[in-house]
């Protein structure tokens, strides 16, 4: 399985079942010291800016928290995430403003509802991603924590990779609905960007307008009386018919779209000298 589809399949885990992720960051106490964090089965010291305490926390707002719809894979939201992946790899995320975000949304797709996006640095276990975005330690807002129990938020991208300063990055965005560009039928029922402005449980009440199907004359299947036969000129409508004889009237000339029985002649009408 590709890895961002592991880390999919972690979310998704906590969204069904998230006491089951607060009964594990419950067991991560007897690996802290203090701030120090040591995973099992490393040496390595995990400094952490609020200890076990973000985590205990974090586990009692997922015993609250119940059963939420899994996010789905959104291929146009997986480009959003590599491209902003590639502009922050080699860089500090800070120094990418909000515009660029907004240009690789205009570029790829039309988003309704929520959008939202979260970048977690270094970790490479899809396990620890997720578990870092739910402890949050060290913001106060959880912000990452409340996009990914967020219920009105059903669509997601993911990239993941090295990054020059904190070694693995991983860019997850997602939003409510989605919509590429490159289906024309969309863009008729969502056409622009809306941010903050429906639920997600709003969107399943949005149809797309059913365009009405042109009714179609059926002939009737009994057999015709023979009419007379004329000649296949004659079935054609004709626009316009300019006689250039009266005593010749075959010689005429149907302007338009149609057919010409017969070609005429054109006069050629002598040249006038100028004087």
């Amino acid at each position: 399985m590709e890895f961002y589809k592991k880390i999919i399949d972690e979310i998704n885990k906590v969204r069904k079942n998230p006491n089951a992720l607060a009964e594990k960051l419950l067991r991560y106490k007897q690996c802290f010291k203090g701030n120090f964090l040591i995973l099992p089965g490393s040496d390595a010291r995990v400094v952490t800016k609020e200890g076990f305490k973000a985590y205990e926390e974090a586990a009692n707002v997922l015993k609250t928290s119940g059963p939420l719809p899994e996010l789905s894979l959104s291929k146009g939201l997986g480009k959003i995430a590599s491209d902003f992946f590639e502009k922050i790899k080699e860089t500090d995320p800070d120094n990418i403003d909000d515009i660029y975000m907004n240009s690789l949304i205009e570029k790829y797709s039309s988003f309704f509802g929520l959008f939202e996006n979260i970048i977690e640095f270094g970790s490479n276990s899809p396990e620890l991603i997720v578990i870092n975005c739910i402890v949050c330690d060290g913001n106060p807002e959880r912000e990452n924590r409340n996009i990914l129990l967020s219920k009105d938020l059903l669509k997601v991208g993911i990239a993941f990779g090295a990054h020059v300063t904190y070694g693995y990055c991983t860019i997850i965005i997602s939003c409510t609905e989605f919509k590429n560009f490159d289906n024309s039928d969309d863009l008729k029922v969502f056409g622009k960007i809306f941010a903050n402005s429906i639920s997600a449980e709003e969107i399943k009440t949005i149809e797309k307008p059913v365009e009405e199907v042109p009714k179609i004359e059926v002939a009737s299947l009994s057999k015709p009386e023979e009419e007379d036969k004329k000649p296949i000129s004659e079935e054609i409508p004709k626009k316009e018919i300019i006689v250039k004889d009266k005593e010749k009237p075959d010689e005429i000339l149907v302007v338009g779209d149609k057919t010409i029985e017969k070609p005429v002649e054109e006069e050629v009408k002598p040249k006038t000298e100028e004087i």
